[in-house]
């Protein structure tokens, strides 16, 4: 009797340790670092990181809703890069709120760019946006002459400040969690974009009009490139063409590991949310162990390819069923 009820429990363990590989690998991060550095299982730390891994978050949820749609974007780091440098020039030229709409406009018109070739054009989206990357960078590059911007004092005076021990990027990051979280799994939108990620021909059968969908979720996630280099720069103290080149893969994996499958249709944005928390402590522990960078890439693109992999297994689970 107790020997069946034991291996009822260690049956029922393993299944919630196949249910959620995310989370189990997250705690097991935390403990492997924690017993490395015993500062990392700190609350300072914990701040710390949460304001690393802002970025990576603010990007991560509208990118997981474009791939929802069976979209994707791969030109999120270089227009981080030229809405950083844009941005910068007009805030030195016009002032702090010039500066800011610069940021914003310049990320929503990269978006509306990739979201007219890609949702109205109909070329593929990975083509498409790989270009897009190669002009936007040259743009930042054209425009910075290759130099780095230094914003105005009041404009990084802004994200000094603490409310309840938190800068703002945190509180950004969670208005763009919940705005997405609503969109995804309250609105319409949502339903449309699950419909759309599934099949599209069934979904326009349906009345979704997919190509203004998607359209949209470029739009989205342009705008939010835009207010992730608002944060970069006010991170970092300064602007350049290079400054986003190193958050197209994080955001890519953290998505995938959320458990948004490149096919679409699929995903949600706790998983994200997972997807994300796993990033900034991986990053964060690589850091504090003192790894280097290439081999910081190294052990992030592996991480992404055990996350297509589980991704593509569970499809396939799915479909069998």
């Amino acid at each position: 009797m107790r020997a069946a009820a034991s291996k009822s429990i260690v049956t029922r363990f393993a299944q919630w340790v196949a249910g959620y590989p995310v989370l189990v690998g997250l705690g097991l991060l935390v403990l492997f670092f924690s017993l490395r550095n015993p500062l990392f299982f700190t609350e300072g730390n914990a701040r710390a990181i949460l304001r690393q891994l802002a970025p990576i978050g603010i990007y991560s949820f509208p990118v997981a809703l474009l791939l929802i749609g069976r979209s994707i974007d791969l030109s999120l780091g270089a227009v981080v890069g030229l809405s950083s440098v844009i941005g910068i020039e007009v805030m030195n030229a016009a002032g702090v709120t010039g500066g800011l709409a610069a940021f914003l406009g310049v990320g929503l018109g990269a978006g509306i760019v990739n979201g007219l070739l890609v949702s109205y054009a109909r070329l593929d989206p990975i083509i498409v946006t790989m270009g897009t990357s190669f002009v936007f960078r040259g743009l930042s590059l054209s425009v910075s002459g290759g130099k780095a911007g230094v914003p105005p004092a009041a404009f990084l005076d802004a994200f000094r400040y603490e409310i309840l021990g938190f800068r703002p990027e945190i509180y950004i990051m969670l208005a763009v969690l919940a705005l997405c979280w609503w969109l995804l799994h309250v609105s319409r939108a949502g339903r449309s974009l699950y419909a759309a990620g599934e099949n599209e021909r069934v979904a326009f059968l349906m009345g979704v009009k997919v190509r203004r969908l998607q359209f949209l979720m470029h739009c989205a996630t342009g705008l939010a490139g835009g207010v992730v280099a608002i944060v970069s720069v006010a991170k970092l103290g300064l602007s350049g063409g290079g400054i986003g080149e190193s958050l197209t893969l994080p955001v890519i994996t953290a998505v995938f590991l959320g458990g948004v499958d490149f096919g679409g249709g699929m995903g949600t944005i706790p998983g994200v949310v997972a997807g994300v928390l796993f990033m900034g402590v991986l990053q964060a522990g690589l850091l504090i162990l003192g790894i280097g960078e290439f081999v910081q890439q190294i052990i992030v693109g592996a991480v992404l390819i055990a996350a297509i992999y589980m991704s593509t297994r569970s499809r396939k689970r799915l479909s069998s069923q």
